[in-house]
């Protein structure tokens, strides 16, 4: 909010959250993990990543420190969607581990198959599409897949056949 209240002229903040329906019903474990691989341990580590780069590309000291502020909290939040699925797999009875383990597979076929996986809005519109492109595919390939891959190795020693 300081680095908007900076360009706006005035004081911005945080408004009013609403939380109605917050607590909602429970949801599967599966409906869990599903949304911890999409939300977190994919889009989340592509934001991390991309405003990473911003950071690093950004000549503005208070912008660029905001950037990597932000970039180191869309990382929590990678790691703690990763830990969420990992969790999953841990006390996941046997049919739910085998559909998890299927949600993880389906996540690397979708990550494989498409250039642009998650739509992300560009932090303070520096990277290109083509660089955002470029930077997704290179996440994706040395990040994500293989700590997925890793989730995948470490849940088959679990399975019985």
């Amino acid at each position: 909010y300081g680095v908007a209240s900076s360009y706006a002229g005035h004081a911005l903040g945080p408004g009013s959250l609403a939380v109605e329906g917050a607590a909602a019903p429970s949801r599967s474990l599966l409906e869990l993990v599903s949304d911890a691989l999409s939300a977190g341990c994919v889009a989340e580590t592509l934001a991390s990543l991309e405003a990473r780069h911003e950071a690093s590309l950004n000549r503005e000291p208070a912008l660029a420190r905001a950037l990597a502020e932000i970039a180191e909290d869309e990382a929590r939040h990678a790691e703690l969607a990763f830990a969420v699925v990992s969790w999953a797999l841990s006390v996941a009875s046997e049919n739910e581990h085998e559909q998890i383990r299927g949600a993880i597979q389906i996540t690397l076929a979708e990550l494989a198959d498409t250039k642009e996986t998650v739509v992300i809005e560009p932090v303070a519109g520096r990277l290109s599409s083509d660089e955002r492109g470029a930077l997704r595919q290179r996440a994706i390939a040395l990040v994500i897949a293989p700590a997925l891959g890793a989730l995948l190795d470490r849940s088959r020693a679990r399975s019985p056949s």
